[in-house]
């Protein structure tokens, strides 16, 4: 499991990071809130604004990077559900053609482009690092919310049943 912390703010603000895309850490989505906060609350009250308005003010300021996260990852996934389809005809060419699934995977994570390459990139490297392909593919479905993905998965592990 990816995931695997006990928190769950860390737990759902590290998938939203990763599930975005991003490159940044869960300490700097935290910090950029905090000083986002901060510094809108001293320009609100150096504006003269009430304690409570202020306060609310800085409230809203302080989402703008988690509301960032949650476009990128909107983009990103509505991109990846959009490449699925190819990259299901290029495993399923791949298949024809009498190469293995592994060296399919492989291809496809050297021929597409992001979000879907880094993906099944990761899933590539796992596998040849020795985790188990069930487990690889589980992973990738929990951290890759799209159900067409999720179909995809559970077809191939019940045909490698």
């Amino acid at each position: 499991m990816l995931f695997r912390s006990n928190n769950f703010f860390y737990r759902h603000i590290s998938k939203l990071i990763y599930t975005s895309g991003s490159d940044l850490t869960f300490q700097q989505i935290i910090s950029k809130s905090l000083l986002l906060f901060i510094l809108s609350f001293v320009i609100t009250k150096i504006l003269g604004m009430y304690f409570l308005i202020s306060f609310f003010i800085a409230l809203i300021f302080s989402c703008y990077p988690i509301i960032n996260l949650i476009i990128k990852r909107k983009k990103r996934l509505l991109k990846f559900d959009e490449q699925l389809p190819d990259a299901l005809d290029f495993i399923s060419r791949a298949l024809a053609a009498g190469h293995s699934l592994t060296y399919a995977i492989q291809g496809l994570s050297q021929e597409m482009s992001p979000p879907i390459s880094y993906e099944f990139k990761t899933l590539s490297d796992q596998i040849s690092y020795g985790i188990s392909f069930n487990e690889a593919l589980s992973e990738m479905a929990e951290k890759i919310p799209s159900q067409d993905l999720n179909f995809f998965i559970i077809s191939l592990l019940i045909q490698k049943d």
